[in-house]
């Protein structure tokens, strides 16, 4: 029973988030009426930015694959994008990451080491880049009070200092195996590191990759705002901002599939500084995850049974 519920417990997380959700939306029902005048056209735009954002993930391959003298077509790379998202909505973030460097693995002969130091590097970069935005959010939006607002200034500030931090220390030695939890950190900060000292030597590459989070943030915020006005909802520009890098964010502790429960909870507890009532946030929640999910059936319609990606 404890092995099943291990090898399972992603799942079983993500069902009693569905189960506890369902509960509290038909003990809540009258304040989801807002669900019935849904805008149709906001949708279909949500749609379009979320497929912008497979385009952009496929070229975050392209590019970072580069420096290693592997070439990739966009579109092949739009399709590893696509069964990667597939992946993570259906997993959890690690299952798209772990496909994407199985393929290139096998397709590309990419070793597993070299991508995912590479990954890691570049995780710093979308950290500083979202603390950025993300204190900027704050210091605009209109409620400056509360423990919310004080440790959502806290988080960003300690995110943006210690990635700037990483970029500059230097660990030396090999990753080594059964080291437990600190020598794991450990290991992971020695990736990190080496990978984002390999993309600082590549300004080309280093100038991709900042053009491809930025077009990814500006695309989070395009969807945060029109699943708003598609609900009807007003809250100001900051707030949305602050509610697209939080989400954007809360990807790295997913711990469910399609990350259901984590971003709706981390929304939760900022909801004094977002301006979000818990129906609005579970009503965006139920728009949001419904348009993904259609918007991943339709690309895998259109691009997605490629026979030339499979990685068996």
């Amino acid at each position: 029973m404890l092995n099943f519920i291990k090898n399972n417990f992603q799942k079983i997380l993500g069902l009693a988030v569905v189960v506890l959700f369902s509960g509290y939306f038909i003990l809540n029902i009258k304040s989801f009426k807002l669900l019935l005048d849904i805008k149709p056209l906001y949708l279909v735009l949500v749609a379009l930015c979320y497929a912008a954002i497979v385009f952009t993930n496929g070229l975050f391959i392209k590019y970072v694959i580069e420096p290693f003298n592997k070439n990739i077509k966009t579109r092949e790379a739009a399709h590893v994008s696509l069964l990667s998202s597939i992946g993570n909505f259906f997993a959890s973030s690690g299952a798209g990451l772990g496909f994407r460097a199985v393929y290139l693995k096998k397709k590309h002969n990419l070793k597993y080491q070299e991508y995912m130091i590479t990954v890691y590097g570049n995780y710093l970069l979308i950290f500083i880049c979202n603390a950025i935005f993300g204190i900027s959010s704050l210091m605009l939006v209109r409620n400056k009070g509360g423990s919310a607002y004080t440790g959502l200034f806290i988080f960003f500030g300690a995110l943006l200092i210690t990635s700037i931090a990483l970029c500059y220390i230097r660990i030396s030695g090999q990753p080594k195996k059964n080291r437990g939890v600190v020598g794991k950190g450990i290991d992971i900060i020695r990736e990190m590191t080496t990978g984002w000292n390999r993309i600082a030597r590549n300004k080309r590459l280093l100038l991709h990759l900042t053009l491809v989070i930025m077009t990814q943030i500006i695309l989070s915020f395009c969807i945060a705002w029109l699943e708003i006005k598609s609900l009807s909802i007003s809250i100001g520009l900051p707030e949305i901002l602050l509610l697209s890098i939080l989400g954007s964010l809360s990807i790295f502790v997913s711990l469910t599939p399609a990350n259901i429960g984590v971003k709706e909870l981390v929304y939760i507890i900022t909801a004094t500084t977002i301006g979000l009532t818990t129906p609005e946030i579970l009503s965006i929640s139920i728009v949001d995850r419904g348009v993904l999910f259609m918007t991943l059936g339709i690309l895998w319609l259109f691009i997605g049974r490629n026979k030339d990606t499979k990685t068996t």
